[in-house]
């Protein structure tokens, strides 16, 4: 199985997917959608719940209420996400957080829901799409043709893959980053590929990336010689700063 992640602009273009990929016969549990737009009376409708577990759904956030069919019928519940507040989130996300509530395990749900296929060392970037009002349409599929199908239907609904939407990421960073590293006395043009790898490696750790010295011989076993590299270093370790700066 492979996860497949389409962002696009508004909630009511994720609705719209979902109706199509219904069309080509992908099965309503093999669907989901995270969006920063539902509604306050969807929300409201079930009560809230503060269970947290470590893991995914710690970083993710946790179950604040809400069921309702929206996104295209899906059920539909909400996550409260760090930097973003209030998220609906439908299908089988949803559903296996709506158990979560009765039994009390958000955290171990949502670690399930985001582990069968859907990278999860990518959340910074749906986090990011979803601070800029975007929505997510996320497809669990079944072998590789159906893999190309899905892709080719975001394609033609001009829905952003997950590189674009990484890329869309960095640009809102570049400006305060490149005169970070400027001030260091770095060649930002020079240097950007390597200094974006290192903050893209922390920023992946989602929000407890370890001190560069602890892990630097395992980022050379990935990496090699760049993850030695002045620029590579600099990169991660701003990201950590910046993350800091925002607890």
């Amino acid at each position: 199985m492979e996860a497949v992640v389409g962002v696009v602009r508004q909630h009511a273009e994720a609705e719209r997917i979902v109706e199509a990929l219904r069309e080509i016969e992908i099965a309503d549990r093999n669907i989901n959608v995270l969006s920063p737009t539902a509604s306050r009376t969807a929300l409201s409708r079930v009560p809230a719940s503060e269970s947290e577990q470590p893991g995914i759904g710690t970083t993710l956030g946790s179950v604040v209420g809400g069921a309702a069919g929206t996104a295209g019928g899906l059920a539909a519940t909400a996550i409260v996400l760090p930097g973003v507040g209030a998220v609906m989130a439908a299908g089988a996300i949803a559903l296996g957080m709506l158990g979560a509530v009765a039994g009390r395990a958000v955290g171990h749900h949502l670690d399930e829901s985001f582990s069968n296929g859907l990278p999860t060392d990518e959340l910074y970037v749906y986090r990011d799409a979803l601070h800029k009002g975007r929505s997510l349409v996320i497809v669990t599929t079944e072998d590789e043709a159906q893999t190309a199908q899905v892709r080719q239907l975001f394609d033609d609904f001009g829905a952003e893959s997950v590189d674009a939407a990484r890329d869309e990421w960095w640009i809102g960073l570049r400006d305060a980053e490149e005169a970070e590293y400027t001030r260091q006395g770095g060649d930002f043009r020079t240097d950007e590929g390597l200094y974006r790898l290192g903050y893209d490696t922390a920023a992946r750790l989602h929000d407890e990336a370890p001190p560069y010295e602890a892990v630097v011989a395992t980022l050379r076993e990935r990496l090699g010689s760049m993850a030695e590299e002045r620029a590579f270093r600099a990169g991660y370790e701003r990201c950590r700063a910046r993350r800091a700066g925002d607890e």
